[in-house]
């Protein structure tokens, strides 16, 4: 709490739990969930807790769909069991130990009760519209945060930021959002004359949208591989469009490509690519 980094951030944006709704939505994950949950109830005690318990959450995440174990991470979404905390380790011991047992209790209540749960999950989903959407993504920084905490330390701690490069990503999605709209024209185009007997006005138009985008992504950015565009989008279409969405667009982007490819309108340069792939 007495992080600078995040004492700024809290004060500048707004982020203090103190509403009514937000207290009530804490007073009824405590009464409902936490109160009576026995790895809770334990650690309230002093008791050491098992593995076992800490790994409830764990092993419950990994059932989550594919979206949420790849925005986890390498080895994020498959942990190995914790181990019993209120034990000292051979590595820490005294006061050092108890605060690495605290460390791993506050991870099992951010798994379990904040971004499961009931409670807690509907008063983030009344916060913001986009949460469902977000916690895969908000999951994984705060558990690294967490294991990046150690006992040493001070007020002065980096924490881990959304984007390594929030400015060259910005620029990215800048770029291809006006250069799409710009082409709009040439790329309805390009899928008209790629859908056979198929009207391109009874095209999905999230299926469109999608498709103009790739079409620019793959022409205008010669260091992303083709192949990385398309498998993008198309998972972008099974989490945004249709069911049968991942393959129209899987069939329109593969062959537009290899058209594009051919008359030179994509053109692929940078290390470790082969041309036009």
């Amino acid at each position: 709490m007495a992080n600078e980094q995040l004492q700024d951030l809290t004060i500048r944006r707004k982020l203090q739990w103190l509403g009514t709704e937000e207290l009530e939505a804490l007073r009824r994950a405590w009464r409902a969930e936490m109160s009576t949950h026995p790895t809770v109830l334990a650690y309230l005690k002093g008791q050491p807790l098992s593995a076992a318990g800490l790994a409830t959450a764990d092993a419950e995440t990994d059932a989550e769909s594919p979206a949420d174990a790849d925005a986890q991470g390498p080895g994020e979404a498959n942990d190995a069991p914790a181990p019993a905390i209120g034990a000292p380790s051979l590595a820490a011991s005294g006061e050092e130990a108890e605060y690495e047992a605290d460390l791993e209790f506050l991870r099992f209540l951010y798994k379990e009760f904040i971004f499961k749960g009931e409670e807690l999950p509907r008063q983030l989903e009344i916060d913001d519209l986009n949460w469902e959407e977000n916690r895969p993504i908000v999951r994984n920084l705060v558990l690294k945060t967490l294991k990046m905490l150690p006992y040493a330390a001070t007020d002065k701690q980096e924490l881990m930021n959304l984007s390594a490069n929030w400015t060259d990503d910005r620029e990215f999605a800048e770029t291809l959002f006006k250069q799409t709209l710009v082409d709009d024209a040439k790329f309805e185009g390009l899928i008209g004359g790629s859908v056979q007997n198929w009207d391109v006005d009874r095209v999905a138009l999230l299926d469109k949208i999608i498709l103009k985008m790739a079409l620019c992504e793959m022409q205008l950015f010669r260091g992303i591989p083709v192949k990385v565009t398309i498998n993008e989008y198309i998972e972008i279409s099974k989490l945004y469009s249709t069911p049968k969405s991942k393959q129209f667009v899987n069939g329109v982007l593969d062959k537009l490509a290899q058209d594009l490819a051919a008359s030179g309108d994509i053109r692929k340069s940078g290390r470790g690519l082969l041309d036009n792939q």
